[in-house]
C-alpha cells in the first residue's frame, strides 16, 4: 500500500510544506551567510510556529533546529536557551494534545524504551559511587531526555503527511549544513567542515543518520518532484560528509549502505561497490599517486594515535572500577592517573583536565562509566532496536513498511561500527543524537501500522505501542 495514498492528504500537507520551504530559505541563509544569524534564526522560529503547533510540532522542531549548534553573532548560551525553551514549550503542547485525545492512558512501553531506561537507570544508580556523582547523574539525566524524543515521535506521527514533512525537514537541515560547510571550506579555508556544529566529527555523525532518512523519503515519494528534492539533499549530504573528513562517519554510512544492499539483495549495486573497492585497492598498492590520494582522502597518515591512547586510559579506568565504573562525564584528571605534559599528544588531549573524558569508543565508555553491567545493558539496547526492526521487516505487509524497517536495521549496523571509534553517536553530548532517535521514532510509527489508511480514507487506529 502506497504510504502517500489519499488525495485528501495533499491539501493538508500544503501549508506544512510551504512553512518548511520558508524555514529552508531562512535557515539556508544562515548556513551560507553566518553574519545574519541572529535575525534569521528568530524569523525561522517565528515562521515555524505556524506549523510547529500541529500534531508533529515537537519532532519537526527537533529536526529543523537541533543541528544549529553555533551561529555567527549569536551567543551560544542564548541560542541554547532559545532552543530548549522551544522544545519545552512544544513538549508540553504535545503531552497536552495526547492527553486530550486520551492516548496517554493507552501508552505501553516497547522493548526499545524499556532497554534504554534499564541502561540509563543502571547508569544513574552507578552515579552514586562515581568519582563525580552530581556530574555523572546530570549526564545520565541529559541522556534520558532523548528517550521522550523517540517516544513522542512514534506517538505523534500518525499520517503519511507527518512522515513526509519530517523527512523533508531532514532535507532542509542537511542542505543548511552543506551550505555552511561550503562557506567554511571555500570562504574561511578551514581544512575540515563542521557545518553549524562546532566539530567536524559531529557533522559526520549527523550525516550518517540524515542520509538514510533522506533515502527513506526518496523511496516513499511517488511524486517525481519530491524524488528530485530528496536526491538533491542526499547529494548535498554526501558532499558535506566528505568535507567533514570524518572517518567514523564514512565507516558508519558505508556499513549502513552495505547492510541495506545485502538485505535488499541488490546484487548489481553490491557488485559495483566491490568493483570500486578492487580498483581502489589496485591503485593504492600499485601507484604512488593512488596511495597519496587515498591516504589523504581517508586521513590515513594521521593515524589513530590519539584514540589508542584514550582507549588505553579508558580501559585502565574500567580495570580499576569494573563493577560500578567511574561514572559518566568523569573529569579527565580523575580518570587518568598520570599525565605526561611533555608528551605533545597527551598535552593536546588533556590540556583541559577538568573537562569530561571521552575514550572515542561507546563500548569502552559504557564499561568505564557503569562497569560490566553497563556494557551488557548497552548491548541489550542495541539488540532490542535491531530485533524490533528485523521483526518489522519480516512481518511487514507493505513494501513501504518493509523498506523503512530495513533502513532502521541497516542503520543499527552503522551505529555498531561507528561505536568503535566514537563515544557520542548514540547518546551524544551534541544534538546530533536527537536525529537518530527521531528517525527511529518515525520508523517505529510506520511499523506500528499507524501510517496505514483504511478504506474510508481516515487514519487507521494505531497498533498498541510496542507491538510488532
Amino acid at each position: 500500500m502506497n504510504i502517500l495514498s489519499g488525495s485528501g492528504e495533499r491539501l493538508g500537507r500544503l501549508g506544512g510544506y510551504a512553512t518548511l520551504a520558508g524555514n529552508g530559505i531562512i535557515l539556508g541563509s544562515v548556513g551560507a551567510f553566518g553574519g545574519i544569524g541572529g535575525t534569521a534564526i528568530i524569523c525561522a522560529i517565528i515562521a515555524g510556529f505556524i506549523f510547529f503547533f500541529s500534531s508533529i510540532g515537537l519532532p519537526l522542531a527537533l529536526v529543523l533546529f537541533s543541528h544549529v549548534a553555533t551561529l555567527t553573532q549569536v551567543d551560544d548560551m542564548l541560542l541554547r536557551y532559545a532552543k530548549w525553551g522551544l522544545v519545552v514549550l512544544l513538549t508540553i503542547w504535545s503531552i497536552l494534545q495526547l492527553s486530550l485525545e486520551q492516548r496517554l492512558t493507552k501508552y505501553q512501553a516497547n522493548p526499545i524504551e524499556i532497554s534504554a531506561l534499564a541502561y540509563l537507570g543502571w547508569g544513574l544508580a552507578c552515579s552514586l559511587l562515581a568519582v563525580a556523582p552530581m556530574r555523572s547523574a546530570g549526564e545520565v539525566l541529559r541522556m534520558m531526555t532523548l528517550i521522550p524524543a523517540y517516544t513522542l515521535t512514534r506517538m505523534l506521527v500518525r499520517k503519511p503527511g507527518h512522515v513526509m514533512a519530517l523527512l523533508a525537514a531532514f532535507g532542509i537541515s542537511v542542505i543548511v549544513s552543506a551550505l555552511a560547510s561550503f562557506a567554511e571550506i571555500f570562504g574561511s579555508g578551514v581544512p575540515r567542515a563542521s557545518g553549524l556544529y562546532m566539530n567536524a566529527n559531529m557533522l559526520g555523525i549527523f550525516m550518517s543518520f540524515a542520509v538514510p532518512a533522506l533515502y527513506l523519503g526518496f523511496y516513499l515519494s511517488k511524486n517525481w518532484l519530491f524524488r528530485i528534492y530528496f536526491a538533491g539533499c542526499i547529494a548535498a549530504g554526501g558532499l558535506a560528509l566528505l568535507m567533514s573528513w570524518s572517518r567514523a562517519g564514512y565507516l558508519s554510512l558505508a556499513v549502513t549502505t552495505i547492510i541495506f544492499l545485502v538485505i535488499r539483495k541488490n546484487k548489481r549495486m553490491l557488485a559495483l561497490l566491490a568493483g570500486v573497492a578492487v580498483v581502489g585497492a589496485i591503485l593504492f598498492f600499485s601507484s604512488p599517486t593512488g596511495q597519496l590520494v587515498i591516504s589523504s582522502s581517508l586521513r590515513l597518515k594521521s593515524g589513530v594515535t590519539h584514540r589508542t591512547l584514550l582507549w588505553k586510559h579508558g580501559f585502565e579506568a574500567f580495570a580499576s572500577h569494573p563493577i560500578f565504573g567511574v561514572g559518566y562525564a568523569a573529569p579527565k584528571n580523575d580518570v587518568v592517573e598520570r599525565i605526561y605534559w611533555n608528551d605533545p599528544v597527551q598535552h593536546l588531549l588533556y590540556r583541559e583536565p577538568d573537562s569530561s573524558f571521552a575514550p572515542h569508543n561507546i563500548y569502552l565508555y559504557a564499561m568505564m562509566s557503569a562497569g560490566v553491567l553497563g556494557l551488557l545493558f548497552l548491548l541489550t539496547l542495541f539488540y532490542q532496536i535491531s530485533r524490533f526492526m528485523a521483526i518489522g521487516w519480516r512481518t511487514a505487509r507493505s513494501p513501504d513498511v518493509r523498506v523503512a524497517c530495513q533502513i532502521g536495521l541497516a542503520l543499527m549496523g552503522g551505529i555498531v561500527a561507528h561505536g568503535f571509534f566514537e563515544t557520542g553517536g548514540f547518546f551524544g553530548h551534541g544534538s546530533w543524537a536527537t536525529y537518530f532517535w527521531v528517525l527511529i521514532g518515525v520508523i517505529s510509527a510506520i511499523q506500528s501500522g499507524a501510517m496505514q489508511r483504511n478504506s474510508k480514507g481516515s487514519n487507521a487506529e494505531p497498533a498498541p505501542a510496542g507491538s510488532v
